[in-house]
Order: structure tokens, then sequence, then C-alpha cells
């Protein structure tokens, strides 16, 4: 299965906690403006100090049982493989805004009910060959 992210800091604990693999992530999208790695790590270690004061799920972003170089680190693999997309960056006026998918933060590419059906299962295949191809 592969995942598309919705929130950066919510994702990295995610991933951190194993819930999801980061071999799995297709991208996260964030609302974070971060031309540069060093912004973005900024970034997550403003998450590790204080979570995300704006955020209606500030726990979301707790990664304080984590240590901060497991964060950055992650952080740094999520920026070198591409799978960061920042609207802001690229000029969007008012950048990201979350969908509604409750307290879930993934959305799941191809959803596994589907996997069954073989067109579907060949294309899902080929997407991950396509992937694979791009890292």
């Amino acid at each position: 299965m592969m995942y598309i992210g919705t929130s950066l800091g919510r994702c990295v604990k995610s991933i951190l906690a194993g819930e999801v693999s980061l071999d799995d992530v297709l991208f996260i999208v964030t609302r974070t403006d971060c031309p540069d790695i060093s912004k973005l790590l900024a970034v997550l270690e403003g998450y590790y100090n204080q979570g995300n004061p704006y955020s209606r799920n500030a726990s979301g972003y707790d990664l304080t049982e984590y240590s901060l170089e497991s964060v950055q680190d992650l952080g740094a693999k999520l920026w070198m493989q591409g799978k960061i997309h920042q609207p802001r960056t690229y000029g969007a006026d008012q950048g990201y805004v979350h969908p509604d998918l409750g307290e879930n933060i993934w959305i799941e590419v191809l959803p596994p009910r589907k996997m069954n059906i073989p067109v579907i299962k060949n294309t899902w295949e080929q997407l991950k060959m396509l992937v694979s191809l791009t890292q």
C-alpha cells in the first residue's frame, strides 16, 4: 500500500511509531514553507520542542518520545527522497488545506479491497515500479 500524508509533524510521528513505513510513503503534503532542508529541519525541531500550537490536535505533534536526531534524520530522508510537497513554497496563496479525514492523516492511494481486480493489481504494480525508478 502507498500513502499520501496530510500533516508533516503527525506523519513523521506516525512513521517513527512504525504505523507506516517510509518506503510506503508516496509523499506528504504540508502547509510549511521551507525552500531548503535547513528550514525544514528547523520546523521539525520546533515541533519537537513545542509541538504545533496552531493545531487542533497538538498532541499529534508531540515527538518527544523519540530523539531529536531521529526526527531530523527522518525529515532529511523525506526531503532527499522528494517526499515533501509544500504548495506555499510554490506560490499557493493560502497553502494547503487539510482534508477532513477526522483523526486519520494518511490517504491510501489504492484501497485494499480493490486489489483483487486484475487490471487494478497490474496498474498498482506498474505504479510501484515507477515510484522505485524515481527514487
